[in-house]
């Protein structure tokens, strides 16, 4: 089931969306722990979508400021004026209430903020005990994203023992497990309409998941793909992908899979049906030696964007070479042209490697010296001293590092005051104009955005993963559509 959040901070605002409920929704939560006026006989005389009363205190997580016995007071009233689900915290006073709830059915809830204990299929056996007959409810927070495969062996056993529970993880890593959570078992999971109603981390739109996931489509056999970085949760790869397996009616789903680590990431490749993933920044290198293959551009260049399952072998290959290549291509001649790279990753390496094939002169620029050195080295280029980017010379500088997206979006990785080239290209696509860009068009010098680059990738990715020709008008449609509201770049 899909339940709807519903959190309002007056009586009127929170009938207001209970009566105009999303029609994809199979029922609301309404939380009553953030309302001032609550007016309980209002609320559940209106007629709607089955409701599950809400009240968690502060020290629960949820926002009622008063004291135990008024909370406990709302709950019980709750009961008394047909609510069909009542939310009770699993080792707390609301336990008390667990005998007297008449013809609603309890929710027995443990929120688990703090991470994913090592002892969380105890923890499941003992609300087991003690919430006979009611659906449970076990949310831990991800440290890992191997933490969602925790989860759902939980709901694996509550189907063998025909128990209802609703299972998945918070946070950022524990994304996929709220997307999967209907085709692994679990007996509910939670998503508000707008994002000022989210309560928890980690929290998708409904939208999201009906639309963009088509989460009720999946099931166990559903060929699964993603995106695999640190972080990911801006990513537009989902949005890209998901859109065209829907408008092609392709059966597939791609996954924002949020890993520090790839180490993290490694039992989801062993236990989830994934056929491919896109890889992005800080993996594309460390991805390598877990590929069964690679193809002949990614063993060059010694990082990888894409791998794709075949016959259960893994196959890597990137994208990012002709991705980041052909929007220069497009703009001047690359044959002599001398051109500047800050940086010495995955990303760098690629543009490196594929100007040089074009005939350019390239000189790396990286903080860590010796690793820029050694990669010019592989690559058949030059590497210079960081301190000397403020006085470059060229055709072209680009930047292939996160500067002007991490740490933060108004950082620049170069003083513009000594530079002296034609175009300044910026493998940053979000945000379109990064301060890279904004101070070299000051300076005088034409601009290149990474949303070019972005694209041109993406299509490439698509055509490996899916094994179809890219929709290019559809990716173009809708990066125009969702530039506006990226924040973090594919890198």
């Amino acid at each position: 089931m899909l339940i709807q959040v519903i959190l309002a901070e007056s009586n009127e605002q929170l009938l207001n969306d209970y009566r105009t409920a999303s029609p994809a929704s199979d029922m609301v939560e309404l939380r009553l722990d953030r309302v001032p006026d609550l007016n309980l006989a209002a609320i559940f005389a209106a007629v709607g979508k089955p409701r599950v009363a809400t009240c968690r205190s502060r020290s629960q997580g949820g926002y009622f400021s008063g004291n135990e016995e008024q909370r406990q007071r709302i709950l019980r009233e709750s009961i008394l004026l047909g609510t069909e689900y009542v939310d009770l915290e699993f080792e707390s006073n609301d336990e008390e209430i667990l005998g007297s709830t008449g013809g609603t059915r309890a929710i027995l809830s443990y929120h688990l903020r703090g991470g994913t204990p090592g002892n969380l299929a105890e923890i499941y056996e003992r609300m087991a005990r003690r919430g006979e007959g009611t659906v449970l409810k076990i949310i831990p927070f991800a440290d890992s994203c191997t933490d969602n495969l925790r989860v759902r062996t939980l709901l694996r056993e509550a189907r063998s023992e025909a128990r209802s529970l609703i299972g998945f993880c918070m946070g950022e890593k524990g994304k996929v497990s709220r997307i999967l959570a209907r085709a692994w078992g679990s007996w509910a999971v939670y998503a508000p309409s707008t994002l000022d109603a989210q309560t928890a981390p980690g929290q998708l739109l409904l939208s999201e998941l009906t639309d963009l996931y088509r989460y009720a489509e999946l099931d166990a056999s559903t060929p699964l793909y993603g995106i695999l970085g640190h972080p990911v949760s801006e990513s537009l790869s989902p949005l890209l992908h998901n859109t065209a397996y829907a408008r092609r009616g392709l059966k597939g789903c791609f996954l924002p899979f949020d890993a520090e680590v790839v180490a993290e990431f490694l039992p989801l490749l062993s236990e989830l049906p994934i056929s491919g993933i896109a890889v992005t920044s800080p993996h594309k290198e460390a991805m390598v030696p877990h590929c069964d293959e690679l193809d002949p551009t990614a063993r060059r260049v010694g990082a990888v964007n894409t791998v794709v399952r075949k016959w259960n072998r893994l196959v890597g290959y990137n994208t990012d070479v002709e991705g980041g290549v052909a929007p220069l291509r497009r703009l001047l001649s690359l044959r002599g042209a001398h051109i500047g790279i800050l940086g010495s990753g995955g990303a760098a390496r690629a543009l490196a490697f594929g100007l040089a094939r074009e005939g350019s002169q390239i000189v790396l620029f990286g903080r860590n010296q010796a690793r820029a050195e050694r990669v010019a080295v592989e690559l058949g280029c030059k590497a210079q001293r960081w301190s000397e980017t403020g006085s470059f010379q060229g055709d072209v500088l680009i930047n292939a590092t996160p500067v002007g997206m991490r740490p933060g979006p108004d950082e620049s990785p170069v003083c513009w005051d000594g530079i002296r080239t034609g175009l300044a290209y910026d493998l940053v696509y979000a945000p379109a104009q990064t301060r890279f860009l904004r101070e070299a068009l000051l300076s005088g010098v034409r601009i290149l955005g990474g949303g070019e680059m972005f694209l041109e990738q993406a299509l490439l990715q698509f055509a490996l993963l899916s094994g179809e020709e890219a929709p290019r008008a559809l990716f173009e449609e809708v990066l125009a559509r969702a530039r506006p509201r990226a924040a973090l770049p594919e890198r």
